[in-house]
C-alpha cells in the first residue's frame, strides 16, 4: 500500500505569507535580503601559490668538513673564545645544518690580541659540519667551554652537538623554538 505524500508545513503557501527565517525579534528580516551586490569592478585576486624546494643533503649524516658553507642563509652565530684553537664559531642556517669553525685568533688569557691579529690576518677554517635539524636553525649557543653547540629550530626541537658526534635531542616544544 502506498503512503500518501503530506507536504511539510509552509510548503504550499505563497512567498509573501511565509514567516521570516530570522525572526528573533519583532519585525526582523532575513539579512540576505539586503546584501550588497558583488563589486565586479575590482579585478579578481590571483590564487595563492606555494613554493617548494629540495636541498641536496650529504650522502652521510656524519661530520663532513669538506662542504664549503651553508646552502641557505645563516640565522644564528655563537662565538666562544675558550679552547686551544684560538676560538670557535658555531653557525646555524636555514638549511638545518650547524657548522663549527676554528677562528685561529691570537688569544691572551681568553681575549683577542688585536695587535697580533692585525699583523697575522688569521684564516678561519671549517672544523666540522652536521645536519642537525629538519628545519631552520633559529638560535645557537656555545656551551661546555666552546666544545658543544646547543641549537633551537623551527622543527620544534632543541639539540646539543659536539663536533665529531651525532646531535642529541635536549627537548621538544609545541611550537617553533
Amino acid at each position: 500500500m502506498a503512503v500518501p505524500f503530506i507536504a511539510p508545513m509552509g510548503y504550499g503557501r505563497a512567498k509573501e505569507a511565509r514567516p521570516h527565517r530570522f525572526a528573533y525579534d519583532y519585525g526582523s528580516v532575513d539579512p540576505g535580503m539586503y546584501a550588497p551586490a558583488p563589486d565586479r569592478s575590482r579585478p579578481k585576486r590571483a590564487p595563492k601559490r606555494t613554493l617548494a624546494y629540495s636541498i641536496p643533503l650529504p650522502e652521510s649524516p656524519d661530520t663532513d668538513a669538506n662542504s664549503p658553507g651553508h646552502v641557505l642563509g645563516v640565522n644564528a652565530l655563537a662565538v666562544s673564545l675558550s679552547g686551544n684553537s684560538g676560538g670557535t664559531l658555531f653557525s646555524g642556517g636555514r638549511d638545518g645544518v650547524v657548522k663549527a669553525w676554528d677562528m685561529n685568533l691570537p688569544l691572551i688569557s681568553g681575549a683577542i690580541d688585536h695587535e697580533q691579529a692585525r699583523q697575522r690576518r688569521p684564516q678561519t677554517t671549517q672544523r666540522a659540519t652536521q645536519m642537525a635539524h629538519a628545519d631552520w636553525i633559529n638560535d645557537v649557543v656555545a656551551v661546555n667551554a666552546g666544545q658543544t653547540a646547543v641549537t633551537a629550530s623551527s622543527d620544534k626541537t632543541v639539540r646539543a652537538w659536539t663536533p665529531g658526534q651525532r646531535p642529541q635531542m635536549v627537548g621538544s616544544h609545541m611550537d617553533y623554538v
